[in-house]
């Protein structure tokens, strides 16, 4: 696993292609890198590797609490956004709750009551409009985005 990591390490810095099987080599790729000073170079490359890698993004919803702070790390936009779409469920008990990391719970937690608060208006207007009501012009602030 070692290996493979700085295989692919080499491969980024080199610009050639490389493959992501696991989180775990995910992990070990990052880890190498930020001890090289190298994650600029490997967030650039990492994107064309995860869409390489079909068995790792068929992994992603079921590491996505791990593969989240790996993905802010590594500054990898595209991963961080999946993994925070599946951290903030399951709806009654979400995933983003087991966070240890202050800063990306309390993003979690925006995400997941912007969420909520979509949820609502929507519930909102199929209830009115279920009873044939219009919605009143009634400011509400809890509904805010």
């Amino acid at each position: 696993m070692q290996v493979q990591g700085f295989n692919n390490l080499l491969c980024a810095l080199h610009g050639q292609t490389y493959r992501i099987r696991d989180e775990q080599e995910l992990e070990r790729l990052v880890e190498l890198g930020d001890y090289y000073r190298a994650l600029p170079v490997l967030s650039n490359s990492s994107y064309g590797a995860i869409l390489m890698s079909p068995e790792f993004i068929d992994s992603i919803p079921a590491n996505a609490i791990t593969l989240l702070p790996l993905a802010a790390t590594l500054r990898n936009q595209m991963l961080f956004k999946e993994c925070l779409i599946h951290v903030a469920g399951p709806w009654m008990d979400p995933q983003y709750l087991q966070l240890t990391d202050p800063a990306l719970k309390q993003t979690a937690t925006r995400v997941y009551n912007n969420l909520c608060a979509t949820v609502l208006k929507v519930q909102e207007k199929l209830f009115l409009s279920a009873a044939g009501l219009s919605p009143p012009n009634v400011p509400r602030p809890w509904l805010a985005n």
